[in-house]
């Protein structure tokens, strides 16, 4: 509502013309309703499994993301932060598809009508035999709430055929 200098008020809109975003009482102003989200939303890392003999063409890493509290009608999620490690020290950079020592994490947005999200975009030869990568995860909402700490998957790649002997009878 607004007050001018004469002490004109204008109209006080009711509940009706609230829920329409009407013009209460023919006045200039209009009803205006929104939602304020200040809770941070959460994520989670999925795919691919933790142990992993071949490596998908293309490679995804995929999850799902929500927020705290989905009936309050929040904002919803449309942003996932995410950085890959190796188990030699090095973060995957998606722009030039290499292993390098940078370790931000990077953004990749979708359409936050859903909450399930994949991404994939490595190169083919990019996850190697023996090595586990670590893949950190961090969403943030419409409201640009970020989730308060990021998330941690790890997952292992193993082409190594498994040897068996046997020990007993001699």
């Amino acid at each position: 509502r607004t007050t001018d200098y004469a002490g004109n008020e204008s109209a006080v809109p009711t509940d009706t013309e609230i829920t329409n975003n009407a013009d209460p009482g023919g006045a200039n102003g209009s009803a205006y309703s929104f939602i304020f989200d200040n809770t941070a939303p959460n994520s989670l890392v999925t795919s691919p499994a933790r142990y992993i003999n071949a490596v998908p063409s293309p490679m995804r890493v995929s999850g799902t993301s929500v927020e705290a509290f989905p009936t309050q009608e929040p904002s919803g999620v449309n942003q996932m932060y995410l950085r890959y490690k190796s188990s030699d020290g090095l973060y995957y950079n998606m722009f030039n598809q290499t292993w390098t020592g940078g370790s931000g994490l990077s953004p990749d947005s979708w359409d936050g009508g859903s909450a399930n999200w994949a991404f994939g975009g490595f190169a083919e030869n990019a996850f190697v035999d023996g090595f586990q990568y670590t893949v950190n995860s961090q969403a943030r909402d419409a409201a640009l709430n970020f989730e308060n700490a990021y998330t941690t998957y790890t997952f292992i790649v193993d082409r190594s055929t498994p040897v068996s002997k046997s020990t007993f009878p001699v």
